[in-house]
C-alpha cells in the first residue's frame, strides 16, 4: 500500500504543477491582451492629439508590464500594436471608427 499512496501522492503533485503552469500562462494571456488594447487606444488618442503614438503605446504598454515590440500607424489613423508579456504575444488595433 505505501508505494501505491506514493504513487497517487506523486500523480497529485504532478497534476497540481500542470495546473498552476496553465494558470500562469492564463494569466500571462490575459495581461498580454489588455496591455496591448491599452497601447493601442492610448495611441490612437495620441495620434489625434499630434504626439507621437508609438511613444506613448510603449509608455502604457510598459505600465502595465508589457514590452512593446511592433507598433504600426496607418495613413488612416490606426494604430495597430503587439506586445509580449513573459512569452506570450497580443496584437490590438485602435482607431477612428
Amino acid at each position: 500500500m505505501t508505494v501505491l499512496a506514493a504513487t497517487v501522492i506523486a500523480a497529485l503533485a504532478v497534476a497540481g504543477c500542470a495546473v498552476l503552469v496553465a494558470a500562469a500562462a492564463r494569466t500571462a494571456a490575459h495581461t498580454a491582451a489588455v496591455a496591448a488594447d491599452m497601447a493601442a487606444l492610448s495611441g490612437a488618442g495620441a495620434l489625434w492629439q499630434g504626439i507621437a503614438p508609438c511613444a506613448v503605446a510603449t509608455t502604457i504598454a510598459a505600465d502595465n508590464g508589457a514590452r512593446l515590440t511592433g507598433c504600426t500607424v496607418t495613413v488612416g489613423g490606426d494604430v495597430t500594436v503587439t506586445v509580449t508579456v513573459g512569452h506570450m504575444p497580443a496584437t490590438a488595433t485602435a482607431g477612428p471608427a
